[in-house]
């Protein structure tokens, strides 16, 4: 997956409210590189997704603000992966076999 989508897999994994340890299980991507991810984008973006503490992490009001539309990015991202494993698929699709009508009779 392209770097950017995961961080934004990320935030939404985060975001849906899961931790960070959670979020490194289900994207296969070590703890530290999660924090890492997360920290990438509020330096790119300018503040603060999350609000971290003792008792875990909240979203902040501007991390509340664009996780749907990470979300939406992240859905839309697996639909395009759908329709070019589909595409790919040689079972799927028409065959087109043309010849000379001398040939088919």
């Amino acid at each position: 997956m392209e770097t950017n989508l995961l961080k934004y897999r990320a935030f939404t994994e985060i975001g849906e409210g899961k931790s960070f340890t959670a979020a490194s299980e289900i994207l296969g991507v070590s703890q530290s590189g999660i924090s890492r991810m997360i920290s990438d984008l509020e330096a790119d973006w300018g503040f603060r997704l999350f609000e971290r503490d003792r008792n875990g992490v909240q979203l902040t009001r501007e991390g509340a603000a664009l996780l749907p539309y990470a979300k939406a990015l992240c859905s839309d991202f697996r639909s395009l992966e759908s329709a070019v494993s589909g595409l790919r698929d040689p079972s799927r699709g028409h065959l087109r076999i043309g010849v000379f009508s001398s040939v088919a009779t």
